[in-house]
């Protein structure tokens, strides 16, 4: 199932993505037709993702690189989890493409 379907069916939200999953190779693609504020969308995501997996995160590194000559947001979130009673801390990569957005401009 694409990962917007997948978000709607929780958020009941039509959120301007397709493509993957959030991979280096296989990125959220952020919709050109979507809001401007792509940063927003990227975190409105993110806590769906959070939502759907029932654990909560912090955004702790962002960057901008190249990849495959277009440029992707690199989102690093930690991940805290409770698994019978213990907490369990991880750390996430996500990729959103936002090549649209930045050509833009």
């Amino acid at each position: 199932m694409p990962i917007k379907a997948i978000l709607k069916s929780i958020s009941k939200k039509n959120l301007h993505i397709s493509g993957g999953l959030g991979s280096i190779n296989d990125p959220i693609i952020l919709d050109k037709d979507g809001p401007l504020d792509y940063v927003k969308t990227e975190d409105t995501i993110l806590k769906y993702i959070g939502i759907l997996h029932g654990v909560t995160w912090k955004k702790i590194d962002k960057s901008l690189i190249k990849h495959n000559g277009r440029y992707i947001d690199h989102i690093k979130i930690e991940v805290v989890d409770t698994i019978d009673e213990e907490v369990i801390t991880h750390i996430e990569n996500y990729f959103f493409d936002i090549d649209y957005f930045f050509r833009r401009y």
